[in-house]
């Protein structure tokens, strides 16, 4: 199955769509703009919350495109660990061996 992230099609899409919810920032930005100097409610720190968020959102998505779902590499220390059957207190890294292991594999 070909993987669809690669898809120059899907850059196209989401750089587009980035735009689009880069607009939508304008528009919020544009109606907080307009209730400066008003009576500072509920619904300013919500419009300001949306701005931010489609700001940030539009900018990731116009610059990166498809690269945005890229997979990246971890390393083995931030890679997940098998889920410790111990209690968590009890539970050693699996990094590092038990002491009961040390000693096998001299």
């Amino acid at each position: 199955m070909r993987d669809r992230r690669h898809h120059p099609l899907l850059g196209l899409s989401t750089r587009a769509a980035g735009l689009a919810v880069l607009g939508l920032c304008w528009l919020c930005g544009d109606e907080l703009w307009r209730l400066h100097g008003a009576t500072i409610g509920v619904m300013t720190f919500l419009l300001a919350l949306v701005t931010f968020l489609t700001a940030s959102a539009g900018t990731a998505m116009a610059v990166l495109g498809s690269y945005l779902f890229a997979e990246v590499e971890v390393s083995r220390r931030w890679a997940r660990q098998p889920a410790a059957r111990d209690h968590p207190a009890t539970a050693t890294s699996a990094a590092e061996p038990r002491s009961d292991q040390r000693t096998q594999d001299r």
